[in-house]
């Protein structure tokens, strides 16, 4: 699971308030009865819930992939070795002090 996962099944909440939109048109066309009407409401209610529980699901097993990889890479760096090839570990210490030159060369 990816953080797209994550925004499709975000996404997918945004679709009860379609489905309430439609509840609603078919209570002002007079096509349902007020039973009818709460039927769908508990049903819209209850599908809603299982949309959200699924999103925070897939969010956290996108963050402890994320910190799963956070704390691999800053263990590697704290030995020295780094996860891509080619690159050099951080210098240990405060950055070399930066030459001030007055940019009128006084």
């Amino acid at each position: 699971m990816d953080r797209f996962d994550l925004e499709e099944s975000i996404m997918s909440c945004w679709s009860t308030k379609e489905d309430i939109q439609i509840i609603c048109e078919s209570l002002l066309d007079g096509d349902c009865d007020m039973e009818k009407i709460a039927n769908a409401l508990m049903g819209v209610a209850e599908l809603h819930d299982m949309k959200c529980k699924k999103a925070f699901d897939i969010f956290e097993k996108v963050v402890v992939k994320s910190d799963s990889r956070l704390i691999a890479i800053t263990e590697g760096e704290s030995r020295g070795q780094t996860k891509k090839a080619g690159s050099r570990p951080m210098p240990k210490g405060p950055p070399p002090a930066l030459a001030t030159k007055n940019m009128f060369g006084d």
